[in-house]
């Protein structure tokens, strides 16, 4: 490479005043893109997006509806399975025990379908209380505990005066403990099976649903009427009276029982309304006993069928059941309506 100097020709020295030149601009150009470049990348951003965060809304919290299936208690024993002794009463209660389930909650507290005779399994833990929640306005008669050394149990009254509720509180002092607890109140028997487990796991509460007065209180508010209307549907030259009322005498034992040859009519006390009505089963040809629709009027039950054999129940322990049973004249009655429209 040549060294530039003196000995340069003078020819040569526009073109090399060129090439610098155009070697000055196109540096300059070059920087200033890079320097407009730095610029545009640098510039703060205008418009802003917010980052697509999670939702944060609180969750949803279902109330599961209680479960509303009513077994029927069978009205004869189950047929032997081969065991005896032992066996037959772990197989027994095994089959009786009731549960607690992720439907049966709400919020803490677990709800089991009121059953006779059925084992409600509660979980308690040591420094904690788990409350037995009775149904409003039922009243305490007594309660039993299998151990009530290393197990502290009382009961306890809250609520106004128009709608008082009990409620039997257990805990126990150690873990690894089982006992059972027998509940009598005025209208049922509860048995409960309580274990203590180690930790912070324990039921806070549980209560009942209770199916069959669930069934009574829907047909109650089916009932737009009142006696008066009974009278005005129904022709006197049409009524039979050929029912038998047997069984118990609670205070809402039926008066008497009757039919117009299309539905049945069964009338109680005056009183009614005061107390807890009972649930009519109608009894069917193998002695099984079913649920049936009525309405209640005033103190009247409307059935929409003719009935041969029905109970009333109420209760457990002792249950109170009062049995209606079509007399013979039932039959001839509907001979004579058929003669009446065929002379």
């Amino acid at each position: 490479m040549r060294a530039w100097g003196a000995s340069t020709p003078k020819k040569e020295l526009p073109m090399v005043r060129t090439a610098i030149f155009v070697c000055f601009v196109a540096t300059g150009l070059t920087a200033c893109d890079s320097l407009h470049g730095s610029s545009h990348r640098d510039e703060a951003p205008t418009q802003f997006v917010s980052a697509n965060l999670a939702a944060t809304t609180d969750p949803l919290v279902l109330t599961p509806p209680p479960p509303s299936q009513l077994r029927q208690l069978p009205q004869t024993r189950a047929p032997a399975s081969g065991v005896i002794g032992v066996q037959a009463i772990q197989a027994a209660n095994s089959g009786a025990r009731q549960r607690s389930t992720p439907a049966g909650f709400i919020n803490a507290v677990q709800y089991f379908d009121y059953m006779p005779g059925a084992l409600y399994e509660v979980y308690t833990a040591p420094g904690y209380v788990t409350t037995i929640s009775l149904q409003p306005d039922e009243k305490l008669i007594t309660y039993a505990a299998g151990d009530t050394v290393r197990w502290v149990i009382g009961d306890v009254t809250g609520g106004s005066p128009a709608g008082q509720q009990t409620h039997v509180l257990i805990k126990p002092i150690r873990p690894d403990l089982r006992t059972n607890l027998v509940i009598t109140t005025d209208r049922r028997v509860y048995l409960v099976e309580a274990r203590s487990i180690q930790g912070n796991t324990y039921n806070a509460a549980i209560g009942w649903n209770y199916p069959q007065q669930s069934l009574v209180q829907h047909a109650s508010s089916r009932g737009t009427g009142d006696s008066s209307s009974i009278a005005r549907h129904v022709a006197l030259k049409d009524l039979n009276f050929g029912y038998e009322i047997s069984g118990d005498k609670p205070r809402w034992r039926p008066l008497r029982v009757f039919d117009d040859g299309r539905k049945t009519y069964i009338e109680f006390p005056p009183n009614l309304g005061t107390m807890e009505a009972p649930p009519l089963f109608v009894i069917g040809r193998h002695g099984d006993a079913q649920l049936v629709n009525y309405r209640v009027r005033g103190r009247y039950y409307e059935i929409d069928r003719l009935i041969d054999r029905a109970e009333l129940r109420l209760g457990e322990a002792p249950q109170q059941i009062v049995r209606i049973t079509a007399k013979e004249q039932h039959q001839s009655h509907d001979q004579h309506a058929a003669y009446q429209a065929y002379p």
